[in-house]
């Protein structure tokens, strides 16, 4: 698997902040960012259109729950 290193690296640093009591090096904030853009993008796609963040998150976070992630997986 192409990925294998930075899954190995990712769990290590993750591993880590539970040793150590670090903060980890990427926060949920940017895990719920990285989210939205992706369905943005799913949206963009679908719709054959730009769209805005504000589409995505005008009172729908983090109500979404799995049809979300299955909008975005499909």
């Amino acid at each position: 698997d192409r990925y294998t290193d930075a899954y190995v690296n990712e769990l290590r640093a993750f591993i880590g902040c539970l040793q150590g009591g670090s903060q980890p090096p990427v926060s949920g904030e940017d895990g719920r960012q990285a989210i939205l853009l992706g369905l943005a993008a799913r949206r963009s796609f679908d719709e054959n259109r730009p769209v805005r963040l504000a589409e995505i998150t005008k009172g729908n976070w983090p109500r979404a729950g799995k049809a979300t992630l299955r909008y975005v997986l499909t």
